[in-house]
């Protein structure tokens, strides 16, 4: 038999069972890939043994199983920044069926929720980072917007049980099997953040645009509801087409499902995804010709960001005299983002 991490036995001592609550420092981990293994169904061969999950193992002990009240969380740090949290808390159930469709479509990239049990608890971080901010029901089909793993070095994990706090440190490693070392691994690291924030930028952008040109046509229809004239209506579609052809410089809404690439153009956001992946397809620096089309993309989004600021700053605050002139409320892009 192999057993693949026995740090809560090895680290256990009798006082143990008396504590609320104690964090076993995890063992360092390798980033690796091994795979689904065999032995995980009933259909896999009876001689072959199952895979070690991918990924930091944090094993904790609690003396009772988490109430309704309670709360535990696990934090993962890089010095001291925070890079995930996982926690008992579970999101609100919505309260109306429009609610209930939108928390649907949000509870599929959120974070599970931890589930603990009384006695020696296993969570498995994969080492990645935080997902990008992505616009809803938005759909990739080449490159990858999955968050990146982070690189070799030195991390913290904090267990926090109802206020009650104890962290330990632990080390990334990089795959002995490769060839790259902590350096480049790094570099790749930095680099794949710096694209997921520069696409978080991309659809933060997009949903600006979709919540202002909403706004914009509701304002629109209700003065022409009111008997305002139809001169917010018409003020309101003008802005809303121009908003509308820098969101296709973007992203194009008409890829709504898997392969809709094949028949509309992917835009900017998609080859943000496109360099993701190959530059995450394997452990190693990423090359000269990965930063030179970084750079170029960053220069694309940076003048159409430019182009959105410049529409916001001047047709939107003239739409919105318009409004005021009215009587009317003004419009305010805050798009509800989820992170």
């Amino acid at each position: 038999w192999i057993l693949d991490d026995l740090t809560a036995l090895r680290r256990w001592i009798t006082s143990v069972a008396g504590e609320r609550s104690r964090l076993f420092p995890p063992r360092a981990a390798y980033r690796t890939q091994f795979g689904g293994g065999g032995g995980g169904d009933d259909e896999a061969p009876r001689n072959v043994g199952k895979n070690p999950p991918d990924g930091v193992m944090v094993d904790y002990w609690l003396k009772d199983k988490p109430g309704e009240k309670d709360s535990v969380s696990i934090q993962i740090y890089s010095g001291g920044d925070l890079l995930r949290t996982f926690t008992t808390r579970k999101p609100v159930k919505p309260a109306d069926l429009k609610e209930k469709a939108e928390g649907v479509e949000r509870d599929r990239d959120r974070e599970k929720p931890l589930e603990p049990a009384a006695g020696v608890n296993r969570f498995v971080w994969d080492m990645r980072i935080l997902k990008p901010t992505l616009a809803p029901k938005a759909v990739f089909n080449e490159g990858t917007h999955a968050p990146p793993h982070v690189g070799a070095g030195t991390y913290r994990v904090k267990l926090t049980v109802n206020g009650k706090a104890d962290s330990a440190s632990f080390e990334v490693k990089p795959n002995p099997a490769g060839n790259a070392t902590a350096e480049d691994l790094k570099a790749q690291f930095d680099l794949l953040i710096a694209i997921r924030d520069r696409l978080s930028e991309s659809h933060v952008a997009v949903m600006t645009i979709r919540d202002v040109r909403a706004q914009a046509a509701e304002i629109g229809d209700r003065a022409e509801r009111l008997g305002r004239g139809d001169a917010l209506k018409t003020r309101a579609r003008t802005l809303g087409e121009k908003l509308g052809k820098i969101e296709l410089m973007i992203t194009n809404p008409d890829i709504k499902a898997l392969e809709d690439d094949l028949n509309f153009e992917p835009k900017l956001d998609h080859d943000f995804a496109y360099l993701a992946g190959v530059v995450g397809g394997a452990d190693r620096r990423p090359t000269a010709a990965s930063l030179r089309i970084y750079d170029q993309l960053v220069s694309r989004l940076a003048a159409i960001r430019a182009e959105l600021k410049a529409v916001l700053d001047g047709d939107l605050s003239d739409f919105n005299r318009a409004v005021a002139a009215s009587g009317m409320p003004a419009v305010v892009g805050s798009p509800k983002i989820q992170r």
